[in-house]
């Protein structure tokens, strides 16, 4: 007869392969009792209901539904790059120039990304633009021809 080692909690017991059931009907016991913590409890302890404050403040149901919004995105035929500035995880940065206004500006050229994320970012930009530490989003672009989004920024 062979023998199995189950884990149980922080104990190892030997149990033979007939009372293989016996060990998983105790583990599922075992894990039946243990007490998982709630979601409410994972929650930050500053603004952890800020969205839902805002929302009742302003009734606005729409602040913070980024998977229900619309984001409209203009043409980048306006813009022209001139040089790489950097790049990160999710994006590649650009220095590049308005050819409407002829003002130098930043390129940020998203990854293919989950569009919720997207939309979070430019909303969650426009939401500070008012911030004077803010970097302001002057536009928000996408190629026609393989759907990248792209965010136009202040050069500083």
């Amino acid at each position: 007869m062979t023998t199995r080692v189950i884990k149980l909690t922080h104990r190892c017991r030997t149990f033979s392969t007939s009372n293989i059931s016996t060990a998983q009907s105790l583990r599922t016991k075992l894990m039946n009792n243990i007490n998982f913590k709630t979601p409410a409890e994972h929650l930050p302890k500053y603004y952890a209901n800020a969205v839902e404050e805002i929302r009742n403040s302003t009734n606005d149901r729409s602040y913070g539904d980024y998977a229900n919004s619309t984001v409209v995105f203009n043409w980048q035929d306006d813009y022209e790059i001139i040089s790489k500035i950097g790049r990160g995880r999710y994006s590649e940065v650009f220095e590049a120039l308005n050819l409407l206004s002829n003002e130098r500006v930043v390129v940020k050229i998203l990854k293919p990304v989950k569009k919720e994320k997207v939309r979070r970012e430019i909303m969650c930009l426009q939401a500070v633009s008012d911030c004077r530490y803010a970097i302001p989003l002057y536009d928000q672009v996408c190629d026609p021809s393989n759907v990248t989004p792209s965010l136009i920024f202040k050069y500083i």
